[in-house]
């Protein structure tokens, strides 16, 4: 086997392991950023759905870590599909720096327009405060997918920012009028937040028809809303407790 040189190496690329068909696949990449809510709904698509890793991104902007799930040592930055092609999961587990925004982000679009996928979808988060019993999604697109997907349920956000690789790659469908989606999730900046993985689940399933088991994630939040409450009532019990009595210095 020929070897590489150090420019090969460095080169920004999709690497791919074996031959697939591609059947107008829609694409949702989930990706390491403020908050994890975008990797936690690749990875749990992933699992839920059975998804096949098919390659990978090689970049030298993204750090050299291994990554070991599932028994197996990984790329940090995996691509998969599911046994019919209509499907893609874009996941990054490691965290990758401003430098390489547009590159990546470049190689990406390339590559996704070439498997023609019907639609492309990014998963981000927006920080919430306190612990919410409810999380809403928003969908930020052109006005035609817009409205598509709006008669499917997803509300329309107001206005948003959207940075990181995510925005990025949006931007670069901006300049190559490609259609693209986010859908943002409200995310708790103190608790785990299966929450917010929940309702993108959700949404993407009214969306594309994925059916993607929720029942896992649900059974998650109702232990972690258990916790919550179990802490909040010691909580207020400590604060009672401190609370003088009539009895007290100013009694």
């Amino acid at each position: 086997m020929p070897s590489m040189d150090s420019d090969e190496l460095l080169k920004t690329r999709v690497v791919l392991s074996e031959d697939v068909k591609f059947h107008n696949p829609v694409v949702v990449c989930g990706f390491v950023d403020s908050f994890p809510v975008g990797s936690l709904t690749a990875t749990y698509m992933v699992d839920q759905l059975k998804l096949h890793q098919i390659g990978h991104l090689r970049s030298y902007f993204i750090p050299p870590i291994a990554v070991f799930v599932g028994q197996r040592l990984r790329n940090p930055f995996r691509i998969y599909i599911n046994s019919g092609g209509t499907l893609v999961v874009i996941l990054s587990e490691s965290p990758i720096g401003s430098a390489g925004y547009y590159e990546i982000s470049s190689v990406l679009v390339n590559w996704i327009e070439s498997i023609n996928a019907s639609d492309l979808v990014i998963i981000e988060g927006t920080q919430v405060e306190g612990v919410q019993d409810e999380r809403d999604v928003y969908g930020i697109a052109g006005k035609e997918k817009l409205q598509e997907y709006q008669k499917k349920g997803l509300k329309a956000a107001k206005s948003a920012l959207i940075g990181g690789l995510g925005g990025a790659i949006m931007n670069q469908c901006i300049e190559r009028d490609l259609a693209s989606m986010c859908i943002m999730a409200d995310v708790s900046a103190y608790v785990p937040d299966p929450d917010s993985a929940l309702r993108v689940i959700t949404a993407l399933n009214n969306l594309f028809g994925l059916k993607i088991p929720t029942e896992p994630l649900e059974e998650s939040i109702k232990e972690i809303h258990k916790q919550i409450r179990e802490l909040a009532t010691e909580m207020d019990k400590m604060k009672k407790d401190e609370t003088p009595g009539s009895d007290g210095l100013y009694g």
